[in-house]
């Protein structure tokens, strides 16, 4: 199994241009504790950042998920969507499954809701969301995908069987985040590339 987490090109520019000469960019720590969880239970991914390696969705496509088509392995898909990429989520989302309708895509972040689901879910763009804390419910699915257990059984995930939206019961809370492994920050982009706020 091939795993990809985007963090998709960011607005933050927009966001911020009115309080900040530079946007700014952070490192995805979200995704960093993603890869950290699944490395830790045995699935190695790769994480991607469209900001800071300069990345179109496209580059994106042509970079990771050309050389995989036609392959029998799967190739999984995780989307963070946050404030600042939301709209370059939904966008990366569709332009994937028009690249190749196999690939699995999952989408999961903050603003992951009702209106985004059924909108996504209409367009056939997202295969899986994660709502809430996304360690232990994305995990939990990149196993039954894997072949170990159901999807039905996994809180915090919500997707599609045929035409009906199938929500499972709510995610894991995470009480004690010591448990967590540190983020991979070795998979990210290297951190020169990332800008604090400047006020």
């Amino acid at each position: 199994m091939e795993i990809f987490l985007v963090a998709p090109l960011s607005q933050a520019g927009k966001v911020y241009q009115k309080f900040s000469p530079v946007a700014p960019d952070w490192p995805p720590l979200g995704l960093g504790y993603l890869a950290s969880y699944l490395r830790k239970t045995g699935y190695p991914c790769r994480i991607v950042d469209e900001t800071v390696e300069s990345l179109s969705h496209q580059d994106l496509i042509n970079q990771y998920l050309k050389p995989l088509k036609g392959a029998k392995t799967r190739v999984v898909v995780g989307i963070y969507s946050i404030v600042t990429n939301s709209a370059e989520a939904i966008t990366l989302s569709r332009d994937i499954k028009e690249f190749d309708s196999r690939i699995t895509v999952v989408m999961g972040g903050p603003l992951i809701d009702k209106d985004i689901i059924e909108h996504l879910h209409l367009a056939n763009c997202v295969d899986y969301f994660i709502v809430g804390e996304g360690e232990i419910a994305f995990q939990k699915l990149i196993s039954a995908l894997d072949g170990s257990g159901s999807v039905e059984n996994i809180p915090g995930v919500i997707y599609c069987s045929g035409d009906t939206r199938v929500s499972n019961a709510p995610g894991e809370f995470v009480w004690d985040l010591d448990s967590l492994p540190k983020p991979a920050r070795d998979l990210m982009a290297p951190l020169h590339l990332y800008r604090p706020y400047v006020h």
